[in-house]
């Protein structure tokens, strides 16, 4: 019953965690379009009149949710690419000439004043700035700080059995894990942060690649006015929580990885020879 009930939890975290994303893919451009120019963007006013002068039915239904899931699946692959390129350009580079330059600014201001006056002033911006920064850090640490003495035991104890090296890279551990809980059933959230994970790094592709088709169309279309300064906002808010979560439930799964590993080495085998010996 639990193998059952396990199974249908995973099909639904799979179809909802692609299909959401899909769906939101395909509408928000027209919605925000629409919300900047009063008009409908080309592709959506043939939908539209398509849909007007022909029957909408269970079929036409079923193509749409079907094409958003390919959609969802496409936006899953790219988002997942486009982080590993922000990686690369961001937090291997421009993250690094910016910290460079801004140790340099801090040094001088033990000599200059005004440089000095200038600090003072932007610490009053200082929350938001340390919220934007985030949104330019793409590297996000694979578990918590707390369990690296766990993950630390492992793979001592690893070593002692000679079934995995320690010099091995996070990654293997994460999969020797994986396949750890599933083989012994040991019940574990990995799979549901995973799929939030999943979901979010999705939300965030979307956010941000609509942030620069509004930004597009402001510009195309000389629309800079409050209505468009919202939309605008709410997009590069929604960009910066995405985000956030994403890197958030990245960690969390790779936390529950060691948890789970952790618990088969240490407790559930401590255990099972224990009652065999009574």
């Amino acid at each position: 019953m639990d193998t059952t009930i396990e199974k249908i939890e995973s099909f639904l975290f799979e179809i909802i965690g692609l299909l959401i994303p899909g769906i939101i893919f395909i509408v928000l451009p027209e919605l925000i379009y629409y919300q900047l120019t009063g008009l409908d963007l080309p592709y959506w006013f043939n939908i539209k009149k398509q849909l007007v002068t022909s029957n909408i039915n269970n079929l036409w239904l079923l193509l749409f949710l079907i094409f958003a899931y390919f959609c969802g699946n496409l936006v899953k692959v790219f988002s997942k690419e486009l982080y590993s390129i922000c990686r690369a350009i961001f937090d291997n580079n421009i993250n690094r000439l910016l910290g460079y330059i801004c140790n340099k600014i801090k040094s001088w201001t033990k000599y200059t004043d005004w440089l000095e006056g200038i600090k003072n002033f932007l610490k009053i911006f200082s929350t938001f700035f340390s919220i934007l920064k985030k949104g330019f850090i793409f590297q996000t640490a694979d578990y918590p700080n707390s369990s690296e003495t766990l993950l630390v035991s492992i793979k001592k104890k690893l070593k002692e059995k000679d079934l995995l090296d320690d010099n091995l890279k996070w990654f293997s551990y994460y999969k020797f894990s994986d396949i750890i809980q599933s083989n012994e059933n040991i019940k574990s959230l990995c799979f549901k942060f995973l799929a939030k994970y999943n979901f979010y790094r999705s939300m965030s592709f979307i956010a941000v690649l609509n942030l620069l088709l509004s930004l597009y169309w402001v510009i195309k279309h000389d629309l800079l006015n409050f209505r468009s300064s919202v939309v605008l906002i709410l997009l590069l808010a929604f960009y910066l929580t995405f985000h956030d979560k994403y890197k958030t439930y990245w960690m969390l799964c790779g936390n529950e990885a060691i948890l789970g590993l952790y618990y088969f080495i240490f407790v559930k085998n401590n255990t099972e020879i224990k009652n065999q010996g009574d």
